[in-house]
């Protein structure tokens, strides 16, 4: 108990948890929908992030002992009583499932699949970066029941740019071509979010993120821009 509240403490935010769970709802959910609907959404997400940052935190266990050793809880005398505790949390995370109206089959396979990845590959730097990206576009589609029309899918994919957006700007500074990468991920997740061709005025709200990088890039938390701006700014142009 003692090792899971100080992991509680350590790595999950609420308050970032839910801002965020808020934040990705803004991009499927309509203002036309119940509240009931909004609140069971943001709610799914919310709990979904928390479970998977356990399963991510678990799966790789290999290297962030090595490059974080602040997280005691992945200290081989604590891993195995951690692992109890994330395995307790998947497994009631399954029972609440049950209450949620969104597809249910593809989030216990990503979970499953999850799991099996990590166990497989939790030495491959390259898995353990991209696999805890591809929950965002799947419980964003979860939300969405799974609607495979092409603006969807679009949606989708436009939710991965989101939190690669993170990553990109957060080492903007730290890498030589960090700054040309954010401005194409940025660009990319406008153009797939603001759909210029349906409606010209639209680049406007593309380019404004990527004409105040420049000049903001020094700023901190810049990182948390994208967050912030596109969903809010999607869900304003489409619901106003």
């Amino acid at each position: 108990m003692i090792i899971f509240l100080n992991y509680l403490k350590m790595r999950l935010n609420p308050l970032k948890f839910i801002s965020l769970a808020i934040l990705l709802s803004l991009l499927v959910l309509k203002k036309e929908e119940h509240l009931s609907t909004w609140i069971t959404g943001v709610l799914f997400i919310f709990i979904s992030l928390f479970v998977f940052r356990c399963l991510d935190d678990a799966g790789s266990v290999y290297f962030d002992r090595k490059n974080h050793l602040d997280r005691t809880y992945l200290y081989p005398e604590n891993y195995r009583q951690f692992l109890v505790i994330t395995g307790c949390i998947v497994g009631v995370y399954f029972l609440l499932l049950n209450f949620f109206s969104f597809f249910k089959t593809p989030i216990l396979f990503l979970v499953i699949g999850s799991i099996g990845v990590y166990v497989i590959f939790h030495k491959n730097k390259a898995v353990l970066y991209v696999l805890p990206l591809l929950k965002y576009p799947i419980l964003v589609a979860a939300l969405h029941n799974f609607s495979m029309e092409i603006g969807s899918i679009a949606i989708y994919i436009a939710s991965l740019l989101l939190l690669l957006s993170f990553d990109t700007l957060e080492t903007m500074k730290e890498t030589k071509n960090g700054f040309l990468k954010a401005i194409v991920v940025l660009l990319f997740l406008g153009i797939l979010l603001f759909k210029p061709w349906e409606t010209p005025f639209n680049v406007l709200f593309i380019f404004i993120p990527l004409l105040l990088i420049p000049w903001i890039k020094t700023m901190p938390k810049i990182e948390y821009m994208p967050f912030i701006y596109y969903p809010l700014t999607f869900f304003l142009l489409t619901n106003l």
